[in-house]
């Protein structure tokens, strides 16, 4: 399936995280290419993943919003999933994270979710 939007990547470290229009998710190793973990969100994908960066408290995560609006959020290292939520349907805007904070804007309104350290149950 095609990344969005083409040729789009995520950096996690050593991997590459790629969003596909096809609603799956795919992490690759960036030492020797090989596919880590493959995960559907359960829809097709209208916008790019967000990789949010572990801290020294929190592991890193990936947070995708397939356009039936639910929500997932995985772990970057193992793609197992840790929480997943539902939004409005029809988001065409990747999730933003900010000062601990997930950002979903779906059509014609926003929302805020955090703190991301709890989300992601912090070590």
């Amino acid at each position: 399936a095609m990344a969005l939007p083409e040729g789009s990547v995520m950096m996690n470290e050593k991997l590459v995280v790629l969003a596909l229009k096809n609603g799956m998710l795919m992490a690759i190793h960036t030492e020797t290419g090989e596919t880590a973990w493959i995960a559907g969100t359960g829809d097709e994908l209208l916008s790019d993943a967000l990789v949010i960066p572990e801290t020294p408290s929190n592991p890193a995560l990936v947070v995708a919003v397939p356009k039936n609006g639910q929500v997932t959020i995985r772990h970057a290292s193992d793609g197992k999933e840790v929480m997943r939520f539902k939004v409005k349907e029809g988001s065409y805007a990747a999730p933003v994270a900010h000062d601990d904070v997930l950002y979903i804007a779906t059509p014609y309104s926003m929302s805020a979710y955090g703190p991301i350290s709890k989300i992601a149950g912090a070590k």
